[in-house]
């Protein structure tokens, strides 16, 4: 089998060191790349929850493998086509960032989200990539939750993923134009009853170093040193240091009694977020993509009930809606007591 010329110049650029390659500044080291999939499996294990709940079954993911590459390149080495989502990273980490399903994963997810039945022949389409775009931005959300319990240096934003249907090679084409060394992580995801795919997450190298900086171990080494003060002139040192009870002057009665509505008033003008929960429904995803304007829905609440009134998300007191002016309002009718708000956390 011969190649093209376009195919040889593609693998070439692929090579590490090669024209065009990566440099020597954007070469990952050993321990960056051991960051890299420590962090990649971080992702996956958002992926498989968020997923196995929306598919109604359990998602495991294997082992994730990182090659260097390009757009060009693989082209040539991924040909199926499936869905890919671009979201944007800002914050402690910019760039662009690829996620790419293949197409039975794709076609498996997004039919069980939308409650239909797969169908013999059929490709990922507009509905497919909708509702598979709602199922990735939920796990990228999952992840920054989960970066945020981590001990990371720092944390990201992802902006909302838009999608598209092709080959990982034609997708990375376009978000990637002039970006020489991708990084690829790539891994196996294993649903309920056997079936198998591919989940293939690229790159630009230089997101990935930003990535691989937020590995605590990595910051803890570059701190410097702390250096040790020396004892002060004079003062006893070795075994010749002797140690006495210290003596604490008594306070008079009341003092506690003073300090505590002083303490208390510095909190007064600390703002507070009261927010108004007039009920709630749960809907599949499938109703909500059908949702137009005038469509109605229908809240867990009778007319006229009482609305729950929360103070930085938590139930305070309940009450009663009303019209001040042009304006909505709530006149409050009960507020919890101690024991009551106690039970709600």
């Amino acid at each position: 089998m011969s190649l093209s010329q376009e195919e040889i110049d593609a693998l070439l650029a692929s090579e590490p060191g090669a024209a065009g390659g990566a440099t020597a500044t954007e070469t990952l080291d050993d321990a960056q790349k051991e960051f890299l999939v420590s962090f990649e499996g971080v992702l996956l294990d958002a992926l498989c929850r968020v997923w196995g709940m929306l598919a109604g079954g359990q998602v495991s993911a294997g082992v994730p493998q990182q090659s260097e590459t390009s757009a060009g390149a693989l082209k040539f080495s991924k040909e199926w086509k499936g869905t890919g989502f671009i979201s944007n990273w800002t914050g402690g980490v910019e760039g662009k960032n690829l996620f790419v399903i293949d197409p039975q994963s794709s076609l498996l997810v997004a039919n069980k989200m939308m409650g239909k039945e797969p169908e013999e022949g059929e490709e990922p389409g507009e509905m497919h990539i909708s509702a598979l775009g709602e199922a990735v931005n939920q796990f990228l959300g999952a992840l920054i939750t989960q970066i945020g319990q981590e001990e990371y240096t720092g944390t990201f934003e992802c902006q909302p993923p838009e999608g598209e249907v092709g080959t990982p090679g034609e997708i990375g084409e376009k978000v990637f134009e002039g970006v020489e060394t991708l990084l690829m992580i790539s891994s196996t995801l294993t649903f309920d009853g056997g079936q198998e795919g591919e989940f293939i997450h690229l790159m630009p190298m230089e997101t990935a170093i930003q990535i691989a900086k937020l590995n605590p171990a990595g910051a803890a080494a570059d701190e410097p040193a702390v250096a040790e003060a020396a004892p002060a002139a004079g003062a006893p040192q070795g075994d010749s240091a002797q140690a006495s009870p210290v003596s604490f002057a008594e306070f008079g009665p009341g003092t506690a009694a003073k300090d505590t509505p002083e303490g208390l008033s510095r909190l007064m003008k600390v703002p507070l977020v009261i927010s108004t929960e007039l009920g709630r429904t749960e809907m599949k995803i499938a109703d909500i993509l059908s949702l137009s304007p005038g469509s109605l829905i229908e809240l867990d609440r009778l007319a006229g009930e009482q609305v729950d009134l929360l103070v930085n998300g938590i139930l305070f007191a309940k009450g009663e809606v009303v019209v001040i002016d042009e304006n909505f309002g709530v006149r409050i009718t009960s507020i919890l007591s101690p024991k009551e708000r106690l039970e709600e956390l």
